[in-house]
């Protein structure tokens, strides 16, 4: 893994990977509550958003209140980006989606 990121890193990626993408895939638009996404080479990772539904929790203060909730799954290539980093990726998503003024807030 280590040589693939030196290779990445100094621009000569290799054909297997070379016009590698991320795809986001609209589950949702079908009815769909739950995606396994898998990677379509040359992409290096693909996300699953599942459709919005209502659903009841507490609160803060111990109510029961309906709130919107939807999926998300994503899958990448460990050759090219470790879970850790996905993850950190997914919570902002996650972040972004549930307040879209804060994404407006960090674009540079």
């Amino acid at each position: 893994m280590t040589d693939l990121i030196e290779t990445a890193k100094a621009g000569r990626l290799n054909e297997e990977l070379d016009g590698g993408t991320i795809t986001l895939s609209n589950v949702g638009m079908i009815g769909g509550m739950y995606a396994r996404p898998v990677i379509m080479p040359p992409q290096v990772a693909i996300g699953a958003l599942t459709k919005i539904k209502p659903v009841l929790e507490k609160n803060e203060e111990g109510e029961i209140v309906e709130r919107n909730q939807m999926n998300a799954s994503f899958s990448t290539d460990h050759r090219i980006c470790d879970g850790a980093t996905t993850a950190r990726f997914l919570m902002a998503f996650k972040k972004y989606v549930e307040s879209p003024g804060q994404m407006l807030l960090n674009l540079r």
